[in-house]
């Protein structure tokens, strides 16, 4: 590692209040896909958690105690999720992270609703503020905006929107539309509006009539293995326009899988993480310790399916830390609302004046597309979507 990450790394160790080794470890629960549909994003939130874990314990744990995530696997059936997680409130716990998947979050956060704390990785829910629950990273709208304003600012005119019938897909398909209807995107005009199931394996149906609808921009609102049937009924129509998807498919193993499909313009939302400019040195220097934290476990390129899971439980155990094992999930939730400055590698979180339970600046997020020659993300706009 180098001088300067070890640096940064000892100053975060001061800064989490690290207490002395004890045996007994401190069980922290975790739902996640890690098979099924998303398991793109559930096996990366996996790799961070392990990460995280050792992290925090090679700086004191909690209270003494080691930290030891619990993953379990709901197999991205939200039917599986709500199992899952009425097992573990049963025991007591303040929090649980995740789920990592728009459909499986939906289907667990009506559980919640007086505790514990649910931090869901997908962005698709929209928590109540003071509420038990709190999404990572920006809200779909929010998403949606950033790549609207890319697509407007390139000249696209006339859009479709593609979504899938599940949870997720109904919020991508009504956020934007509530989006189009803003005086800022007047000149966006939707020309065709198409749905499929998870579990169709052809959508050339319903993209031979967005080709037909002289759509110039496609809004293609679904993740992990679906969207991979999507990219394949945009090679087999011979459809030629903009393909935009949202950010739970910035993964490289993804586009890697999918790389004889990848259109020849394909945009993304990309996470608050990949924003590079004006960073506050706190904030970089929490990149440092997550970076530092990922190469340990053998991972030096994180992606949007590796950060998500980073922030959310770097807030949750500071308060741990700070109320103590014992905490609640009322203890806890209040310990993170009143945070209005809390340094983490998505940038400040502020859940005082930013009252939707994210914290985070709703232009922060940069629109990325994926260079095949470098196996990476390319920034192509501004944090909030306007063009480089």
């Amino acid at each position: 590692m180098k001088p300067a990450a070890l640096l940064v790394l000892a100053l975060f160790v001061l800064l989490m209040q690290p207490a002395r080794s004890a045996d007994e470890p401190y069980d922290f629960y975790a739902i996640l896909s890690l098979t099924g549909a998303s398991a793109f994003v559930g096996q990366g939130s996996a790799q961070t958690l392990n990460a995280f874990e050792r992290m925090v314990n090679r700086t004191g744990g909690i209270a003494g105690r080691p930290l030891h995530m619990v993953i379990e696997d709901d197999q991205s059936s939200p039917v599986v999720s709500v199992q899952l997680a009425n097992q573990i409130i049963a025991k007591g716990v303040p929090a649980i992270m995740g789920p990592s998947f728009g459909a499986t979050c939906v289907a667990v956060m009506p559980l919640m609703k007086n505790g514990p704390v649910m931090y869901c990785i997908a962005n698709v829910i929209h928590p109540p503020n003071g509420s038990y629950a709190f999404s990572a990273n920006l809200s779909t709208k929010d998403f949606t905006a950033a790549g609207f304003r890319y697509l407007q600012a390139k000249g696209v005119r006339k859009i479709a929107l593609l979504t899938s019938t599940d949870a997720s897909g109904i919020d991508g398909e009504q956020v934007a539309l509530e989006d189009l209807k803003l005086p800022e995107f007047r000149n966006l005009q939707l020309v065709a509006d198409e749905h499929f199931a998870l579990t169709d394996l052809s959508v050339d149906a319903q993209m031979a009539r967005i080709k037909a609808s002289g759509a110039q921009a496609l809004d293609a609102w679904t993740t992990g293995t679906p969207f991979g049937t999507v990219l394949r009924a945009v090679q087999e129509t011979g459809w030629d326009g903009t393909v935009m998807t949202n950010g739970g498919n910035v993964s490289k193993i993804q586009m890697t899988q999918y790389a004889q499909f990848i259109p020849r313009d394909m945009i993304l939302t990309g996470g608050s993480y990949m924003t590079t400019t004006n960073l506050a040195p706190r904030v970089q220097a929490a990149r440092a310790v997550f970076l530092a934290a990922m190469h340990d476990i053998g991972v030096d390129n994180p992606d949007n399916s590796t950060t998500g899971a980073w922030d959310p439980m770097l807030l949750m155990v500071a308060g741990l830390r700070q109320i103590g094992p014992n905490a609640t999930a009322t203890q806890l939730r209040d310990y993170m609302l009143k945070q209005r400055s809390f340094a983490g590698i998505s940038g400040t979180y502020n859940f005082v004046d930013r009252a939707d339970n994210r914290g985070i600046d709703p232009l922060s997020s940069p629109m990325v597309r994926w260079d095949k020659a470098s196996g990476t993300f390319v920034i192509v706009s501004q944090p909030g979507g306007l063009p480089l």
